[in-house]
């Protein structure tokens, strides 16, 4: 496999696995009763936004 290749593929590979973890923890927040967790949202919100930057970024500069 080409190296070009197999790099864009290892980087959707974390992308779609970051993706999931993220869909993941919102689906927890959800179905959770306890209001502990209400208080991550932010953050969930946080890291969500971070990732939509970093990947942003990273498809620029692949480009």
């Amino acid at each position: 496999m080409e190296r070009n290749l197999l790099s864009v593929y290892l980087i959707n590979r974390q992308i779609f696995l970051n993706a999931s973890r993220i869909f993941a923890s919102a689906i927890e927040i959800l179905v959770s009763t306890n209001f502990d967790i209400v208080s991550l949202i932010p953050l969930l919100i946080l890291a969500s936004l971070f990732f939509y930057r970093s990947k942003k970024e990273l498809s620029t500069s692949l480009s």
